[in-house]
């Protein structure tokens, strides 16, 4: 739900969190839900000041129970050194404010702001937990990335990020059986498990964006590494696709069982040879018929 719009960004609010403020405010918490409303907000703000900082368009924020996520529309938003620098950039605010609070709180004998450090600081430590959807998830799967693929580096953070998802929700049914019930670990989870699957289902759109602007990018940076990839000639373009990295222009070996060569392929004819033949066509056809076409 769109709550308004900050210096030209979009400013929405997930449906989880409004559950948590609903039910915060029945409960008399108002002020807390305000505090934790200016938390967040503040962490997504030094997402957006550093992505900008980098010359990227911030599109717009979705606030979230425990952090956020800003939508970038520039074509340089897989640099995985600029996406880590942005992910940690949220964390490292709240910490710093943190230590500022605590420093005035030290001088101050009539001043409280527990409150307002414990939310910076739980903010800060659980964001950079290495799991998808949180900061230190997306951190984490640019670097995994580079080695084994946006796709798969997606998976492999997401999986972390429900794992700690199910571990929230035992934690919490310990805490009934024993006699405490905590509301919040459970939206908490289910913030979780929602942001994992979403993070899921974005990762193959993502991919094809970053190979359809590969030109693009080359015009812009002026030059960009090259990545091979040896393949069996019967592999799949779809599972190819898999396998690439952002940032790396790819050249694909095609190789038969005995590992002789049967020719080679660029990523832009992968990707031409995905839409004009469908995903389900293999490599070693595609070669085939591209060497059809040749005088």
């Amino acid at each position: 739900m769109k709550i308004g719009t900050f210096f030209g960004i979009d400013i929405y609010i997930n449906k989880i969190l409004m559950g948590m403020v609903v039910v915060a405010i029945i409960l008399g918490n108002g002020q807390k839900v305000a505090t934790i409303f200016l938390v967040i907000f503040i962490h997504e703000l030094a997402h957006v000041v550093t992505a900008r900082m980098f010359g990227l368009e911030v599109v717009d924020i979705e606030l979230y129970p425990f952090g956020g996520t800003i939508r970038i529309g520039t074509l340089l938003e897989l640099n995985p050194t600029h996406e880590i620098i942005i992910s940690l950039a949220g964390p490292l605010i709240n910490i710093i404010i943190s230590l500022i609070y605590i420093a005035i709180e030290s001088r101050s004998t009539t001043t409280s702001y527990d409150y307002f450090i414990s939310t910076n600081l739980f903010l800060a430590c659980f964001n950079i937990l290495p799991a998808l959807p949180l900061d230190g998830g997306r951190a984490m799967r640019a670097i995994l990335a580079k080695e084994v693929g946006l796709k798969r580096a997606t998976h492999i953070m997401t999986s972390g990020g429900i794992v700690l998802a199910m571990f929230l929700i035992a934690s919490g049914i310990y805490g009934i059986l024993n006699g405490i019930f905590n509301m919040t670990i459970f939206f908490i989870a289910a913030f979780l498990i929602y942001s994992a699957i979403r993070e899921k289902e974005n990762a193959a759109y993502v991919i094809l964006r970053d190979m359809t602007n590969k030109k693009d990018t080359l015009l812009k940076q002026g030059s960009m590494e090259i990545r091979h990839i040896v393949v069996f000639y019967d592999t799949l373009l779809t599972e190819i696709v898999d396998s690439f990295v952002p940032y790396r222009y790819h050249y694909i070996d095609v190789v038969d069982y005995q590992m002789k060569p049967k020719g080679s392929i660029s990523e832009s004819q992968v990707v031409e040879g995905m839409v004009e033949f469908g995903v389900d066509m293999t490599v070693g056809r595609l070669l085939d018929r591209l060497n059809e076409k040749k005088p």
